[in-house]
Order: C-alpha cells, then structure tokens, then sequence
C-alpha cells in the first residue's frame, strides 16, 4: 500500500469534510457531509474519460442480450411457483456473457467467442452500414447486454395476479387481458422515470450506489493491460470470487448451521436447556435473533452493506435492531396484547380470535366472490402477533417519513432539478454524456400515456372490479411518491416499499373486491419498483457512457421480451401443475407449493376481501398513529439540525430507521448482526481510515463476494437440487432446526 498517497486521499477527504462543516447552515442543509464524500468515491470509481468510438448497440449486445433476457425470464418464472426461488442475477449474466481466452496462463478479456467467430465484414444498407464483429468485446457491450438481459430476466410480479385470479378466484383472465396486464405493469413506470431522469439520475447527489459495484465489475473485467491498478482489482475479484464460491459450499450445502449461529441457543444446552427464554431470544428463524451470527454473504450482503453509505446502513440496522432486539422482545416478555397466547413469535400469519390459525378461504364465497360475513363473525376479530402488529405501524410510519424527509433536507436539489438548473457544478460525467443524443422527453411521456390509456382499457374491458378512476389514483400515487422515494433510494441505496399504503387505500375504497385491490397493488406499486429499476440502469449507463437511446432501447426491448416469455410460461405452468399452485393437491416431490402466490393470494383477501375496516379494530386502530410519527419525527430531527448544524443531526433518516424495522419476519433475523458487521468494517473503517483501499478494492470486492454467491447457488441447484441430492447427516446439519434452537 501506497502509505503518501493513502495520506494524501486522507487528507483530502479530510479537509473537504472540515471545508463541508464550515458552510453556513443553510448551505450544509442541503448537502451533507457523506453526500458529497459519496462523489469523491465517484471519482475514484467512476473513469473520467470516455471513448465515443466504442460500438455499444451491436449484433454481439443482442444476441447475448435477448438470449438472457428470455432465458432468464424463463427460469424467473418457473420458480416463481417452486419452493427455492432462483433467478438469474445481474453477475451471474456478467459473467457468462464474459467468456475468457486464456493466453500463457493469464485471462485475456476479449469476449473471443463472438469476435473471433463472426465475420469482420461491413455490411450497407442504404445509408445504413454495420458489422457482425466491429471489434474486441468492450465494457460498454458488456454492461449494455447485461442491462438488456436484466430488464427482462425476472419474474413479473403481475404474473401472481393472474395465478391467483385463475387458480383460486376461478376467474378465467384471457391471452389478452394477461399480456396487457404484464405489459403496461412493467412498462408504465419507464415512461415516470425518463420524465424525472433530470432529478433522480443527472445530479451529482444521486449516486445509487450499489451501481458502483456493477461499473468496478465491468472495468475490473475489461482492465487495460498497461493500468496497474486496474490489474490488481481484476486479480482481486479473481481471488475473491474463487474463494468465495467454494466458501459458499458450507453453508449452503455441508453446514447449514453458518447461516444462523444462534449463540443464545447454543449455550442453552443446544436450545434444549432449560432456560427457553434463550431460545426464544436467540432463534433467528423462530425469534428474536438476538447474538446470532450469519456466515454467509446471502445473508450477509442481502442488504449490501459494502455498497451502502454508513450513515444510510446505520439507520436500516438501527431500525431492526430497535424492533426485534429490543420492543419485541419487551411485548412478548411483558404478554403485550396477549403475545405469548400466539403459537409463534415473530411471524406474518393471521389468527381468529381463539388464537388458531386464520385461513382466507373459510370466510371467501367462490360463488359470488365476497365476503361470506357469516362465517368471518364465527372467527373474528382477525388477529396478528404484536412484533408483527409493531410492523405495520413501521410501514405507515415509513410511508409518512419518505414525504416529509425530501421536502425539509433535499428541497433546494428539486426544486433545482425541476427549474432545469443546479445548486451544484455541473459533474464530468453529465459533460461527458453530452456528446450523445438524449431520449427526447416527449418519447417518454408518450410511454407513460399510452401505457396509461392501456391500463385503464384492461380494467374496463375486462373483469376486474377496478373502475377506470381506480386505476389512475394507482397511477397518482405511484407519480406522487417516486420522488421522495427515488432520492431515498438514490442516496442511501435502500427502497422504501408503497405496497401496504397501496392495498390499504384500495381496501377503504373499494371494500370486497379482493381482485380488484391486487390489480391496484399493481400499478400503484409495482409501477413505481420498475421506475426506480429504470432509473438506477439509467444511472450505470450515465457512469459507463452508453448512449442514452441505446439503453432505452435495450430497456424496452428486454422488458418485452420477458414479459411475453413470462406469460406462456405461467400459462403452461397453470395448465400443468394448477393443483398444487391452488393448494387442491400436494406436490409429491415438494416442488411446486406456489408461496409466493399464496401471499398474493391471502394479501387480496385480508386488505381486499376482508378490508382493512374490519382488521384495523380495537386496539389495532391504534397502528395508524405511524402517520403521525413518520412525518412529525423528520420535523423534529430538521429543528435540531436546524439549530445544531455540526450535531450530525442530518444523519438521522426516519424513512430509513422505519423500513429497517419492517423486514423481520419477511426475512430471519440472521442479517442484522453482520451486516452491520461488514457495513462498519467497509464504509466506516476502512473508508476512514484506509481511504486508497478503499476507493481501490472495496465495490471489487463486493462484487466478487456477490458474483461468486450467485454462481454456487445456481450451482449447488442444478447439480444437487435437481438430483435431490443431501450431504450426509452430521453434527452441523443433523437436527430438525439448524440452529439448535430447540422452539
């Protein structure tokens, strides 16, 4: 290591920090400190050069592009309905579309398969002239196909609609209605997000950071032979993502047990001593998670901590620590609203008033597709779990602060952006990007109300139950919260769902239509997660220089392709193994159990059906004081930072606090000890610290780490799954709990 020129980085950081806590408090509200330390990382990750020469839309970046687009849509799709979910991720693609030439026992990246097969021959037509091979396979093609792949190489959340709408409403939805769903659902977010590109992608506040990752991967693999340090981070990634890989073999297959070490439960006797409260507080699957250790980067890196700014981890982590650490386990130990009457503790299920198990489809008439008010007096009121009651008053309390935190600390940024001007310099990567042609801002607005007009003609044509006034307050609040929660995002790398706020408006308005409150779930939320997709690929092509008509091309054409991939796939999936989607047989092999269906399924009923005016009584009522926190704390915080602007009071973000709270029991508990773990280690230390390190290897390294996860998951799948092959039982793998939590 380079000890004057780690001096140097430090110093600079340094004195940019001292010169950041000298502005005047009214500048220093609009730009934080770690904001514009997340632009020095910029410019040490991001080149600040470009070569426009570089062929970027080629017959290379299609045919790997649409191949992977399809291919992965596909398999999105399949185990969309399987009981191990399993996608291609943007690394995996990475990597597979990076085909190495080994030359004298070193890699050489130049993706040969393709360039030394096709022909080099230039081809006219017209005015027009191309080539089959223009050259070696560069970064830009690389990141280009990946965007193109990626765009389509998932499962459309609409695709569970259709499911649940066919399968268990019995309401048959025709090739039409399902392709127009899928297409407008994906598509109409694109249009929103190249509307406001001018606020969440070209300034320089923006950063997204997790796509520092992607263009580390990208110029790691395409290193320059004459750069250094270039070099060393390709080695890097190398070496990580070999030890990693093999690494993952021991959680994933040979020692499950790495995925939860529950210390708790292990000095209760293996969860079978006598004192079951260490159970209860050290189980992450069945508890509280309290001391558990994860030892794999699945968990570990499923909320990127590497990529994430500290102050943006430190919230998230915060948030979960204070809700499942500390106020769950004070409701359950104190009996809060009966929590020790409930047969679990932490989980998401319903329970009648008895404290059994609450099922949907007792109180739901297949006939007349409503409320069966009879039977649901039998078994009400609909209960949860505290810690899971806790939850949704986080989620209410989220969707309030995501509104007023913007307005009070980023006002000056939009407003800036929507005035086409800027607080700040204008950055080398929006100077360089200049020299290529924009989107023209009507193209996109175009999208937005075609795809509008579409939507609106599914709900009408078709049997729905959404009125056409439905759709467009859908359409209304995805438009209303994606700045706010585009600029959380941007900045702090973490997402803040619309999904509870969206089902519980649509149950107010629309009472007993549990179909009609997934469609508006739809295109109230899902619309707004694929604009912020859109925004985050427009952002990595601004940081790789692609051409902004190229991307949007490859974007829209991506999203097609697996769109219609997705359609046929789940159509001959429901005509093949509709019985064990809908739950009227059981799969023989535990295959095709449909969980995630199933959610989308009790979800429209108990928001839909049910309506949250009857589940939000007695003391649930008192859950929608969320609001009321979520948009009076970010005042509050504002005030102190207002009158004490060195207090680093501008590092408090509730938003943030407020979905760190909400993930438990989506997920175990087992990511908040160490993910808080590698985030201090990654961006507080080692950024502090070992600054060159750190602007050198730190996303390199993240990106191996993920890489070589996603790679030996897909591996161990098809070489053990499909073979339902298991290791051979021994003490890290032979109880019926991993843990040894004995709950």
């Amino acid at each position: 290591m380079d000890t004057d020129s780690e001096k140097g980085v430090a110093l600079e950081i340094e004195a940019y920090e001292k010169h950041v806590d000298d502005v005047d408090s009214s500048d220093a509200d609009q730009k934080s400190l770690d904001e514009n330390t997340s632009n020095l990382l910029v410019a040490a990750v991001v080149p600040p050069t470009d070569d426009p020469t570089l062929p970027t839309l080629t017959f290379r970046v299609w045919v790997l592009g649409c191949a992977f687009a399809v291919l992965g849509a596909a398999i999105a799709e399949i185990f969309y309905f399987k009981s191990n979910p399993l996608r291609l991720g943007s690394f995996f693609i990475g990597l597979v579309t990076y085909p190495l030439e080994v030359t004298n026992g070193r890699p050489n990246p130049l993706g040969y398969i393709m360039a030394k097969t096709l022909p080099t021959r230039i081809y006219k037509i017209g005015r027009w002239e191309f080539s089959l091979n223009p050259g070696p396979w560069n970064a830009k093609e690389h990141s280009l196909a990946v965007i193109l792949a990626s765009s389509g190489a998932s499962a459309a959340y609409a695709t569970g609609a259709i499911s649940v709408q066919t399968l268990n409403f019995k309401v048959p939805v025709s090739a039409g209605e399902g392709v127009l769903l899928l297409l407008t659902t994906q598509l109409l977010g694109y249009g929103l997000a190249g509307i406001l590109r001018g606020i969440l992608v070209r300034p320089a506040m923006t950063t997204w950071p997790s796509n520092l990752a992607y263009v580390t991967f990208f110029n790691s693999l395409h290193a320059r032979k004459d750069a250094l340090i270039d070099e060393k981070r390709r080695k890097l990634f190398l070496i990580v993502f070999s030890v990693i890989f093999v690494w993952q073999f021991f959680p994933e297959f040979i020692w499950p047990m790495l995925t939860s070490v529950a210390v708790l439960c292990l000095a209760n006797g293996d969860g079978y001593g006598s004192i079951t409260a260490l159970n209860k507080l050290g189980s992450a699957y069945s508890g509280f998670g309290l001391l558990t250790f994860a030892f794999d980067w699945s968990v570990i890196g499923s909320f990127t901590p590497l990529y994430t700014p500290f102050w943006a981890s430190a919230n998230f982590y915060f948030g979960a620590m204070l809700t499942v650490w500390i106020i769950g386990p004070i409701m359950y130990f104190t009996n809060t609203w009966n929590a020790k009457s409930f047969p679990k503790i932490t989980t998401s299920s319903l329970y009648t008033k008895d404290f059994q198990t609450f099922n949907p489809l007792s109180v739901f008439d297949p006939v007349t597709q409503q409320l069966n008010t009879t039977a649901f007096n039998e078994v009400a009121p609909i209960q949860v779990t505290p810690f899971f009651a806790v939850n949704y008053a986080m989620a209410f309390a989220s969707l309030g602060a995501v509104i007023i935190h913007p307005i009070l600390f980023y006002h000056k940024e939009i407003r800036a952006a929507f005035r086409r001007r800027s607080t700040e310099p204008e950055d080398i990567h929006v100077k360089l990007m200049s020299v290529y042609p924009e989107v023209p801002q009507w193209v996109y607005g175009a999208l937005f109300i075609v795809m509008t007009g579409l939507s609106i003609l599914v709900c009408q044509v078709y049997d729905t139950g959404l009125p056409w006034w439905g759709v467009l307050l859908a359409i209304a609040i995805c438009m209303f919260m994606i700045i706010p929660i585009g600029i959380i995002q941007a900045v702090s790398n973490q997402q803040i769902g619309l999904n509870v706020i969206t089902r519980l408006i649509c149950g107010f308005i629309l009472p007993g239509r549990p179909i009609a409150n997934t469609i508006f779930e739809v295109y109230g939320y899902v619309s707004l997660i694929q604009a912020l997709l859109l925004t985050s690929d427009l952002k990595l092509g601004h940081y790789m220089k692609i051409p902004p008509r190229h991307l949007f091309v490859c974007q829209i054409t991506g999203t097609i392709l697996g769109v219609i991939t997705n359609y046929f796939v789940l159509v001959s999936i429901m005509q093949t193994k509709g019985p064990y989607i809908d739950g009227e047989l059981t799969d023989p092999t535990g295959q095709w159990v449909g969980l995630d269906t199933r959610i989308v399924e009790t979800a429209s009923i108990v928001w839909g059906l049910i309506g949250p005016q009857r589940f939000f009584v007695g003391l649930y009522k008192t859950l929608f004081l969320g609001f009321v926190f979520g948009m009076t704390l970010p005042v509050i915080v504002f005030l102190l930072h207002k009158k004490f602007p060195k207090a680093g009071f501008n590092h408090v973000v509730i938003p943030l606090i407020a979905a760190g709270s909400g993930w438990v029991p989506q997920v175990p508990a087992n990511f908040i000890t160490m993910g808080f773990i590698a985030a201090f280690i990654s961006q507080f230390y080692i950024r502090k610290y070992k600054p060159l390190m750190f602007e050198r290897y730190n996303f390199v390294t993240g990106a191996a780490l993920d890489a070589a996860t996603s790679i030996n998951v897909l591996f161990i799948y098809l070489v053990f799954g499909l073979t339902k092959t298991v290791f051979p039982a021994w003490w890290g793998n032979n109880r019926t709990t991993s843990e040894r939590c004995g709950l």
